[in-house]
């Protein structure tokens, strides 16, 4: 072994040594850290990432650090509003986003993500069925507590009778509607606590938060119901073709006697 290759040799030792001791002194580097991102459950939509639909109800690693696009899908009947996302105060607190698809950089190890989605027409529906119904009370992001509690399917409710749902906003948050998605019709309700005339056997109900300060409103919704053409009396419709006839003849005497 000449000098040469025992000096290469002894170099490359040392290099592997120092490279170990780092990695003991410090075991993180080099390693990739991940974040939990909470899915919550939407009424009217799912969110996606890179093409793969998300379980709602369900926390997904995501690389700290690392851009991670969301992209909501609204349900038939539905369309997005807003996407909000739930951190401590310390980190930044709630946001609302009116973008989509959203890109978002998980930086905290535990943070939520929610797609808000709100009907395309908003026409109250009576209830059209009788017996029980049962009702799934979602939870929502920036939720503090409602009364009945949410994430609980309820089958105590009888159809057609009117009970109240209230939703208190947790720190950061205020309340923007209640949702109510059945059979029979989709509805935002903006009044809570909400006085609700139970529409179908099946439904779900939801309250909706968005951060405080949040520009981020309940849509206005044009009538369902065409704007009726005005109805004529038999006195003025007899009157008015009077007014036609006597037109239309004076026009043809008037001919009549140019050509003459």
């Amino acid at each position: 072994m000449n000098k040469t290759t025992k000096n290469c040799k002894v170099l490359a030792l040392i290099l592997l040594t120092s490279a170990l001791l780092i990695v003991a002194a410090v075991p993180n580097v080099g390693a990739q850290t991940n974040d939990n991102v909470y899915i919550y459950t939407s009424i009217g939509g799912t969110i996606s990432t890179m093409g793969t639909t998300l379980t709602a109800g369900t926390s997904y690693p995501f690389a700290n650090g690392t851009p991670v696009t969301f992209d909501a899908n609204a349900s038939a009947g539905y369309r997005f509003l807003c996407w909000v996302t739930v951190a401590p105060v310390a980190n930044g607190g709630p946001t609302a986003n009116t973008t989509n698809p959203f890109v978002y950089t998980p930086f905290i190890p535990s943070a939520a993500v929610e797609a808000i989605f709100v009907p395309t027409t908003n026409a109250t529906v009576a209830a059209s069925t009788t017996g029980t119904s049962s009702i799934d009370l979602l939870i929502s992001a920036g939720e503090l507590s409602t009364n009945p509690t949410a994430g609980t399917v309820y089958t105590n409710y009888t159809v057609g009778t009117v009970n109240d749902f209230n939703a208190t906003p947790g720190a950061g948050f205020q309340f923007l509607g209640w949702i109510v998605s059945s059979s029979s019709a989709n509805n935002i309700y903006t009044s809570n606590p909400l006085s609700l005339n139970i529409p179908a056997d099946t439904c779900a109900i939801q309250a909706m938060f968005v951060p405080t300060g949040s520009s981020v409103a309940v849509p206005s919704y044009s009538s369902a119901t065409p704007t009726p053409i005005p109805e004529y009396s038999s006195v003025a419709t007899v009157i008015i073709a009077a007014a036609l006839v006597a037109v239309a003849f004076g026009t043809y005497t008037y001919r009549r006697k140019a050509k003459n």
